[in-house]
């Protein structure tokens, strides 16, 4: 794909993906990493955490084999993504801006809701939609384009695409206009040209710009004004080093918005949504302020050091004060468990499966094997009997009206042979749903260590099967971070769920869940 141009400075990585039909598919460019996403490749937490791995994995491939050869500078990326890597390439931008050095998405899509036609899924009700919808908020790119102010872009489409229709690059391309970056964004329709033809990825244009931002010593600099518009803090990056670790409402975009004083180090930060953030040590270290202003509050002066050990934590009346980064309240939600059900999928180790009865060994083994075929992933089932305590991903099936992994005071969801299904919300009360034929739940919960758990359970042999149906797979679907099924899911999809919706910060059920 890149055998027009074998003397760029780079190095370059093909992973291959899983299947033919389904895996990571990235490429990066030393001192340079160049990410090609190919057509194949899906965007979703498993698949970014891959190919960030395979660009860590480079300077240990350099100790091991002892290469004398030019080293590798891990962050700095220049991504460049065809198809769906096109989108790929959006996600990146988007999500990882301080690694990025430039970006040249070619033919891809803005985002898998505008091309996927939802409309065709069954009808439901409009906050069930909305809830679906939301889960998918970390892939809406159109909405986050203020993120990548500043960094080199160049958009390529064909006219004549019949694949990705062009309308996808014009509108990112708008939407960019109308961030006030244009400087930094270039695009090139080219003329009566498809989806894929020869040569696609090393176009005049792309060649120009792949060695332009190669030969370039120097990362992109911070804009004296930019933003941060954060869907899920477990997925967002940094940008000029500053990160978000919480929202105030975790189902609504949170957004950081940043004015640097032109001859001074301050900083004036106004904020939407944020209930935390912090500065981390990167590539613009020597950039962080010595004062900032949070939402009209001055912090005062702040040397380099303490940046860097404290955050900055808004109250519920609106004021903001400094906090040490040491361990918070044990029921808070740390930032790597927030986000939807495919949270799971962070995982940086294997996948431990644990059965609580017989009854459930077959959906423990469907679930491995689903594992193992879409991801390639490393899974063990264990005996809860011999629970390991140094577990920090795992998964727990349970069937039946009392099970040891769902009846435990700390889950927000419970399952006890009592009161069936109880659900603790937000303002302190519980909601409760009486066992019934086909009934399943799925949810997230956190492990004492601060891991991450996903929880199965079926009242029935039906209930299991759907609620293990439900765990995260394929992109595109949108599973919220609860759902409670019934036996009418079957026919009628999300439309026939008890109640799905979010967690809080503290694991309660929010009030803009979905409850029958």
């Amino acid at each position: 794909m890149l055998d027009p141009l074998p003397d760029l400075l780079a190095w370059v990585l093909f992973p291959t993906g899983v299947t033919f039909w389904s895996g990571d598919d990235w490429r990066e460019t030393i001192n340079r990493v160049f990410l090609l996403e190919c057509a194949n490749y899906e965007v979703d937490a498993w698949g970014f955490a891959d190919a960030e791995a395979a660009i860590k994995a480079v300077p240990l491939w350099i100790k091991s084999t002892r290469w004398g050869g030019p080293s590798v500078d891990i962050d700095s990326w220049l991504v460049s993504g065809h198809s769906n890597g096109g989108q790929g390439t959006w996600y990146a931008l988007t999500h990882r801006p301080d690694k990025i050095i430039g970006a040249a998405p070619v033919s891809g899509y803005a985002s898998v809701q505008s091309y996927v036609p939802y409309q065709f899924w069954n009808e439901a009700d409009p906050r069930i939609t909305l809830i679906v919808q939301n889960a998918l908020r970390s892939y809406r790119h159109e909405l986050l384009v203020p993120n990548f102010s500043g960094i080199p872009t160049l958009e390529q489409h064909g006219s004549a695409d019949d694949n990705v229709p062009v309308f996808h690059s014009r509108r990112l391309n708008q939407l960019i206009s109308q961030s006030n970056q244009p400087k930094s964004n270039h695009y090139h329709e080219v003329h009566d040209r498809n989806h894929w033809y020869d040569g696609v990825m090393t176009t005049e244009p792309l060649k120009m710009f792949y060695e332009r931002i190669l030969k370039n010593p120097r990362p992109p600099m911070i804009p004296s004004n930019f933003s941060i518009v954060v869907a899920n803090t477990a997925d967002m990056g940094s940008r000029g080093g500053l990160t978000v670790e919480q929202l105030r409402r975790p189902n609504q975009l949170g957004r950081v918005d940043v004015v640097r004083h032109p001859t001074s180090d301050i900083w004036t930060v106004k904020t939407s949504n944020i209930s935390r953030f912090r500065f981390m040590s990167g590539r613009y270290l020597d950039d962080l302020p010595s004062e900032l202003v949070i939402d009209g509050q001055p912090m005062g002066s702040l040397t380099q050091h303490w940046l860097l050990s404290h955050c900055f934590d808004c109250a519920s009346n609106g004021r903001w004060s400094s906090l040490g980064k040491g361990p918070r309240r044990y029921d808070e939600r740390q930032k790597h468990q927030m986000g939807p059900l495919e949270s799971i999928l962070r995982s940086s180790g294997r996948f431990f499966i644990q059965a609580m009865s017989p009854e459930c060994i077959a959906a423990a083994l469907q679930i491995s094997r689903n594992l193992f075929q879409y991801f390639a992933a490393d899974t063990e089932i264990i005996d809860p009997e011999n629970f390991p305590h140094h577990v920090s991903t795992l998964i727990s099936i349970g069937k039946g009206k009392s099970v040891g992994c769902i009846d435990r005071k700390s889950r927000t969801i419970k399952v006890t042979a009592t009161l069936g299904v109880s659900l603790d919300m937000y303002d302190g009360t519980q909601k409760v749903y009486g066992f019934e034929e086909g009934m399943g739940v799925i949810f997230l919960s956190p492990l004492s260590n601060g891991g991450l758990e996903l929880i199965i359970w079926g009242l029935d042999d039906f209930g299991l099967r759907q609620a293990t149906r439900l765990v995260p797979m394929l992109t595109g679907v949108g599973q919220p971070d609860f759902i409670v099924v019934r036996k009418r899911c079957a026919w009628e999809g999300a439309a026939g769920v008890l109640a799905m919706g979010s967690f809080d910060n503290f694991w309660k059920v929010t009030e803009c869940s979905f409850l029958t």
